[in-house]
């Protein structure tokens, strides 16, 4: 049958085939498509078609080009999207970890994942008691074969800490037939120095009294130093605080450390090390750490806060393999009326009952990122709290969005434009660092709030435009979000940037040096 004849049949006695279909392309058209393929429609073909079918074809074709037009323009949007983020993702992952810009110092980024050392103590102690070890199990002598107790301490350089000796009226009071000064009693601490370890043999003064006439005597001890953790521990406050200061200062668990002490002679299991962590921080630690909190709260015109996610091990037990935990971190400086105070504080969650219960009867600045639950507060307490945003989280964003790219095709991006735009912000702001408050306010009111009303209202100009979905889309719509709070330095000269000073200068997650604890 031919195959033309048919088609033009089928126009004439079937127009409905014109009609639209739910998918907005019409059968008609598909029909057209199909005798294509079956047949290549010729010149004479064309002419011999009524004019009426033709005039239908011509509209359909129209019709159908704009539905696949605009399918096309979604379709590469996705795809630019799906690009992008990409690209963000892999910079994160294989790229350089900086925000800096030729002229603005950024945040440092901070990428933890898989290593365990904050509850490590808590679960070493659980896993073997806290029974303390001897100095001479602590003390070992190589080659590595049985040795005396005597022997053990052979080895480590000694120093005699002469005894506390009672006065010769104090002795009189206690023993008034007289007495005689017998052999120190002693015991031992083991005191850490950088490469080198130091048993102390402290001497304590012990007298008997001359024996009466029934053969009794009395005994007296002079009084004893005081000591760490009381009479059975041989820990020293710089042994101690040489194992806090490794663990959790530079990150190596405590069985690396048992390994590097054992290397000097120094027997320590991390469970005995565990224990002296927890008492150390039970007894001297948490009373400090309250003091400064309740001077924070007091004092400081202005509190740096910030939390970052990272795993620790009993919660991947108890609550999966994803979980997150968070440490939070606070901090007041000089700049703002307190001693410089670096506070953390770690929780399983990031519920604002966090900021919420740290944060109590406080009244001040709050600078901080773009996260909800520091705005709830400061609603909540309007008249006493005042949210001020973080520049630097702002411009991370855009970072990310150019790192991910080459510099060529970064030319002429929203992400680019942005980031210059922020670049200018953080310049002009800057040169009046060292100003006083009332004077630096007055300058940022002069020459930096039209920098930053043109910045926003360049967002608001390309918004509309962006998708929303994409990562330039995210980044315009942070921006745009935390407008109220980016401003907020503008109107309060002790008021920085951002957090880069405070939580991106060393303090900022020196115990995260992974993301896993």
């Amino acid at each position: 049958m031919d195959i033309h004849r048919l088609f033009c049949t089928e126009f004439q006695e079937n127009p409905q085939l014109l009609k639209p279909s739910p998918n907005g392309l019409q059968r008609g058209f598909v029909d057209v498509i199909f005798v294509f393929m079956e047949e290549k429609l010729t010149t004479e073909k064309l002419n011999s078609l009524p004019k009426d079918v033709l005039v239908l074809m011509y509209q359909q074709l129209l019709e159908s080009f704009e539905i696949l037009k605009t399918q096309n323009t979604e379709l590469m949007q996705k795809l630019t999207n799906i690009e992008e983020a990409l690209a963000v993702n892999k910079g994160k992952l294989y790229g350089r970890k900086t925000e800096k810009s030729d002229s603005i110092p950024g945040q440092m980024a901070i990428d933890f994942e898989h290593f365990c050392i904050v509850n490590e103590s808590e679960l070493l102690v659980e896993e073997l008691g806290s029974k303390e070890p001897t100095a001479e199990e602590v003390i070992v002598k190589r080659p590595k074969h049985y040795k005396s107790k005597k022997e053990n301490l052979s080895n480590v350089p000694r120093e005699i800490i002469p005894a506390i000796e009672l006065t010769e009226e104090e002795l009189k009071d206690l023993f008034p037939n007289g007495y005689k000064r017998l052999p120190d009693e002693t015991y031992t601490e083991v005191e850490m120095r950088p490469a080198t370890f130091l048993a102390k043999e402290y001497h304590v003064a012990v007298y008997a009294s001359v024996p009466d006439k029934n053969g009794n005597v009395e005994f007296a001890r002079g009084p004893r130093r005081g000591r760490l953790f009381g009479s059975d521990s041989i820990a020293s406050s710089t042994l101690v605080s040489g194992i806090i200061n490794g663990k959790y200062g530079n990150a190596n668990p405590l069985n690396r450390l048992s390994t590097a002490f054992l290397a000097n002679d120094i027997n320590l299991s991390p469970q005995d090390m565990a224990g002296w962590c927890i008492k150390a921080a039970d007894r001297y630690f948490q009373p400090l750490y309250e003091l400064m909190h309740a001077h924070m709260l007091d004092e400081s015109k202005l509190i740096h806060a910030d939390e970052s996610f990272f795993k620790v091990t009993e919660d991947l037990k108890v609550r999966g393999k994803n979980a997150k935990s968070y440490m939070w971190l606070y901090h007041s400086d000089t700049r703002y009326g307190c001693h410089p105070v670096f506070l953390y504080e770690y929780s399983p969650t990031r519920s604002s009952e966090n900021p919420d219960r740290f944060l109590k009867g406080y009244s001040g600045i709050l600078l901080t990122d773009g996260y909800q639950a520091y705005h709830k507060l400061a609603n909540e307490n309007p008249d006493k709290l005042t949210v001020a945003g973080c520049w630097a989280h702002c411009l991370r964003r855009y970072s990310n969005l150019i790192k991910a790219v080459s510099a060529q095709r970064a030319k002429g991006t929203v992400a680019k434009e942005a980031h210059d735009r922020i670049d200018a912000i953080y310049h002009v702001d800057n040169m009046y660092k060292e100003l006083p408050p009332k004077e630096r306010q007055k300058m940022r009111q002069k020459n930096v709030k039209p920098l930053v009303d043109a910045f926003f209202e360049y967002l608001k100009n390309v918004s509309p435009a962006i998708d929303k979905s994409s990562e330039t889309g995210k980044a315009v719509a942070y921006s745009l979000n935390q407008e109220q709070y980016l401003r907020e330095f503008l109107n309060n000269g002790i008021i920085p940037l951002d957090n880069n000073d405070a939580l991106c200068s060393g303090y900022f997650y020196p115990h995260l040096l992974s993301r896993c604890a």
